[in-house]
């Protein structure tokens, strides 16, 4: 019977403004929605206090809130406001609305009318960039930037209020929370539609997009945490990397810098991401902290992948692809020592490689020296590994047999690129080095060197086998160089054979005794 009433006094307020809206007078008009909204107030306070229908009052208090903007239209309409003046009318509105959703949610304790607040205070802030772009000339495009600030500043109170003690304006605080990520999402669509779709300039409207997905990418990475949601920590992942390319192509149009530069801006994400992912796999006891970390680990590798990939979208420089590689790399260093995996290594010693070779590209070095920068990493392998074997523990001897092979898998890749094209000379040091390597490394095997001295790969004799096989070739190579290969070479041969047949007989006596 209340609704019933209620829709009888809605719809005779209707007919009569519908047959008599003409024949009043404009304060008339302004006072009748007026008087409704301050009806329904009252009917809706005493339906909620001195009644049961608690539900009934909040929807009776809740259509006077929303009569509230009317009023305020009827009154820009009837009283001819000129256009000139229109954003300071309905920003005095907004405030207005503002304070008196303010008052009706305190009042009421609903968090329904929280919503109202959030939507107030957007209102406030558009108009306000209208003023702006009125009076100051500020693009009406920094809408986007603007909500998605007072997005920022909502989810900023919401936390605020959800400290401390208990009060009555922790009523606000899940409205707020809720209609700042669902307007950022919004925000971010929108301007991202709007910005492809209908320009292609980067003006005040990529600007605006940009920003509204940095904090954006804030905004779901806390929700994600607070709501436990994997949906909007995948959100959160997929937002930061867009928000870097748009910033990124934006000051690549003003300086005029290769596109292939964004694969460097993709490379800092990858640590970022990386340290995220250890830091929330190590929560044991929580499954959805897990996932959060299995999302960030799974997008750094992603972007791993595209930032190698998108750094040779354009070599006419190798500046790019060598920065690129390089943080790579080092994130690849700082996943090893995250994780205690000594696999990573060899991730590590790819990006290693390249970025030695886009360097020496860089400096207009022929492919053929790309192995003294090879054996450089090749040495300072078998080093590090040996000061790592000083002081042994199961991490230190896992990432030392790791580091030795590695080592020399560098050292055989160092081969390559003095085949293709042939150089003796560089061959000759490329494999000189390999041998230096594998017998330092049998000599330490020998003397028990822990992480040399193991019983893999024909225990310790495999070094032995990478001296010894490789030795006639260099030999060969060595004479080659010198010119055309006469008798020579099969003395030094023979001299070779005889020497290491006596080498051989030594290390056996000194291992028997």
């Amino acid at each position: 019977m209340l609704f019933l009433g209620i829709f009888l006094l809605f719809s005779a307020a209707l007919s009569f403004v519908f047959w008599g809206w003409k024949d009043f007078s404009a304060p008339l008009r302004v006072a009748m929605p007026t008087l409704f909204t301050f009806i329904f107030l009252a009917l809706g306070w005493y339906v909620r206090t001195r009644t049961r229908m608690y539900r009934s009052g909040i929807a009776l208090t809740a259509i006077a809130a929303l009569l509230i903007p009317i009023d305020f239209y009827t009154l820009y309409v009837n009283f001819n406001i000129p256009p000139e003046h229109s954003p300071i009318f309905w920003f005095i509105t907004s405030l207005v609305c503002l304070a008196a959703y303010v008052a009706i949610t305190l009042l009421t304790q609903s968090s329904l009318f929280g919503y109202l607040v959030g939507t107030a205070a957007g209102g406030a802030i558009l108009s306000l960039v209208e003023i702006g772009h009125q009076h100051f000339a500020l693009a009406r495009d920094w809408d986007a930037a603007a909500l998605a600030l007072l997005a920022v500043a909502l989810m900023l109170i919401a936390t605020a209020l959800s400290r401390g003690r208990p009060n009555r304006w922790r009523v606000m605080a899940e409205p707020f929370r809720n209609l700042a990520l669902i307007a950022v999402g919004v925000i971010m669509l929108l301007s991202f539609g709007w910005r492809y779709i209908d320009r292609k300039t980067y003006d005040a409207l990529h600007y605006s997009m940009t920003i509204s997905w940095w904090l954006g990418s804030f905004l779901f990475g806390w929700g994600a945490i607070h709501y436990r949601s994997r949906t909007l920590g995948i959100l959160a992942a997929l937002a930061l990397p867009m928000a870097t390319f748009f910033t990124q192509a934006a000051l690549f149009d003003q300086t005029r810098t290769s596109p292939a530069w964004h694969a460097f801006g993709f490379a800092l994400l990858v640590p970022i991401y990386l340290t995220v992912g250890n830091k929330l796999l190590a929560c044991q006891d929580d499954k959805i902290l897990r996932g959060h970390g299995r999302t960030a680990t799974g997008w750094g590798i992603a972007l791993t992948i595209i930032a190698a990939l998108w750094s040779l979208t354009n070599l006419t420089s190798s500046a790019a692809a060598a920065s690129s590689h390089a943080v790579l790399f080092g994130a690849m260093l700082l996943a090893l020592f995250l994780r205690q995996q000594p696999r990573i290594l060899y991730a590590a010693s790819l990006f290693a490689l390249t970025t030695t070779a886009f360097v020496m590209t860089e400096l207009n070095l022929s492919p053929n020296q790309f192995a003294v920068g090879w054996d450089s990493w090749a040495i300072a392998y078998i080093v590090v590994a040996f000061r790592f074997s000083a002081k042994t523990n199961e991490w230190r001897a896992r990432l030392t047999a790791t580091l030795i092979n590695a080592g020399f898998i560098i050292a055989s890749f160092a081969l390559v690129p003095t085949l293709f094209p042939y150089n003796g000379n560089m061959l000759a040091y490329a494999l000189g080095n390999w041998l230096g390597l594998a017998a330092w490394s049998a000599r330490l095997a020998q003397a028990g060197q822990p992480g040399f001295a193991s019983n893999g790969w024909l225990g310790r004799s495999r070094f032995h086998w990478m001296a010894a096989l490789p030795l006639p070739v260099w030999t060969w190579i060595l004479f080659a160089n010198r010119g055309p290969l006469g008798y020579d070479l099969p003395l030094a041969l023979s001299a070779l054979a005889w020497g290491m047949v006596a080498l051989s007989y030594r290390l056996r006596v000194s291992h028997l005794v």
